[in-house]
């Protein structure tokens, strides 16, 4: 009877030595089964994944999604996102020990992080498979083309990188203002004496120039952050960065601004822009930012 229901059933096994050779293929495509997953346990210990990153900012927050091989990278990660942005929270994050430590994602963290976080108003960065794909929203051609300079860079070290960028037209003072003080420091740095909180000479006419576009914009607060590099001793560098925002702010005081609109920040050398890697990044770090408030 078991053999006529294999017979109906479609079998063509109606014997015991037919019932047999089909049990044996039975196992043998289990034992199949089971070497297939065992093959793709041992590929993906010799040729493990890459990093799979989606981060996105809109409304002055960032969103950090994305696979890493250790809690200890993706920590770094959104540590170094927090320094440069007020709001940014840690969303699907997975850790995959598989994953390829041997990927461009740290060269992408330490050079695009400062521009995606100052430049864009709103964007997306999606990084797999070490390709880079960022795409968002600029106020000025000028900020739009220092990232695109970052991003040759990256492609000069073997990143795989696309991008798209729109430029938006500022509307608000808000918006006015972080152009127009984006413009004035893009190719100018405010220059001090060494070791000191003193202007240089040189630099009053910089400081005049944002003076005049504070004065335009006159309900907009801003922020003023003094960085240095990480040559000289922690407390000396924090204190430095201290007095030279101060010094800042009372330049702008003296030229009629309300200081109540100022506020001042001093980082030390905690938040480089850069690698302190060599003479032009540490010199590029050592730097006075405006942020504006509310942004």
């Amino acid at each position: 009877m078991v053999f006529d229901l294999f017979y109906k059933g479609g079998f063509m096994f109606k014997t015991k030595k037919g019932l047999l050779i089909l049990c044996l293929l039975l196992f043998l495509l289990l034992m199949m089964l089971c070497i297939c997953s065992k093959v793709e346990g041992i590929y993906n210990e010799i040729m493990p994944q890459s990093s799979h990153v989606l981060i996105t900012k809109k409304d002055s927050k960032v969103l950090i999604n994305g696979t890493f091989s250790k809690d200890e990278l993706a920590s770094q990660t959104i540590d170094r996102f927090k320094m440069f942005n007020g709001k940014v929270e840690r969303g699907d994050v997975d850790i995959n020990e598989n994953i390829s430590q041997n990927d461009k994602w740290h060269d992408v963290m330490q050079n695009i992080v400062y521009y995606f976080s100052n430049n864009l108003e709103e964007g997306e960065l999606s990084f797999i498979n070490n390709k880079l794909d960022l795409k968002g929203s600029t106020l000025s051609q000028t900020s739009k083309d220092d990232i695109l300079a970052i991003l040759e860079k990256l492609k000069a070290q073997g990143v795989d990188v696309s991008s798209d960028f729109e430029l938006l037209e500022p509307k608000t003072d808000k918006q006015k203002i972080k152009k127009d003080l984006y413009e004035l420091l893009h190719s100018k740095t405010i220059e001090f004496k060494t070791g000191e909180a003193i202007v240089k000479e040189e630099s009053y006419p910089l400081l005049d120039a944002i003076s005049d576009k504070l004065s335009t914009f006159p309900e907009v607060g801003v922020v003023i952050e003094g960085h240095t590099d990480d040559v000289g001793e922690d407390e000396l560098n924090q204190k430095l960065s201290e007095d030279r925002a101060m010094s800042i702010k009372e330049y702008f005081i003296q030229k009629g601004i309300d200081g109540a609109r100022l506020s001042t920040l001093g980082f030390g050398e905690y938040r480089p822009a850069f690698p302190n890697s060599s003479a032009e990044n540490r010199q590029r770090n050592r730097r006075v930012e405006f942020k504006v408030k509310g942004e």
